[in-house]
């Protein structure tokens, strides 16, 4: 039930990009178009992953 979720694939990529954005000089923007995954879900697992 509920509306499907993002492939996970491309949150793990996002995310990955997102760790490496200051060294490859990508905004969370460009992370965004490049890979399809909405900027809230790309700050909501690295909130996740932060708290763990």
């Amino acid at each position: 039930m509920g509306r499907k979720g993002q492939d996970e694939k491309q949150v793990k990529k996002a995310l990955s990009l997102f760790a490496e954005r200051e060294a490859k000089g990508l905004s969370v923007n460009d992370i965004v178009k490049l890979t399809g995954v909405p900027r809230s879900t790309i700050y909501a697992k690295i909130k996740d992953t932060k708290s763990i």
